[in-house]
């Protein structure tokens, strides 16, 4: 008999799996953390993501990991 893993997105990065489902696509971009403000103003800021950016890429990137996974089948729930 089969088994459906339920794994968060960090958990699943580096597999795949033949269907994949994925709820909640519509969460708030988080803020930069002050951890970031910080280093910020020790890196050349030429070759760094916006600060105001940051959230959005965190959560394109994130989601890119969770959408391709899939090797057949990708349902998305939002």
């Amino acid at each position: 008999m089969g088994r459906i893993p339920f794994l968060t997105i960090h958990q699943s990065k580096g597999l795949e799996f033949p269907v994949v489902v994925v709820g909640n696509v519509g969460q708030p971009k988080r803020q930069s953390s002050k951890v970031e403000d910080l280093i910020r103003t020790l890196v050349d800021k030429s070759t760094s993501e916006p600060l105001d950016r940051i959230g959005g890429f965190d959560a394109m990137r994130k989601y890119y990991v969770a959408l391709s996974r899939a090797q057949e089948l990708l349902i998305i729930f939002n």
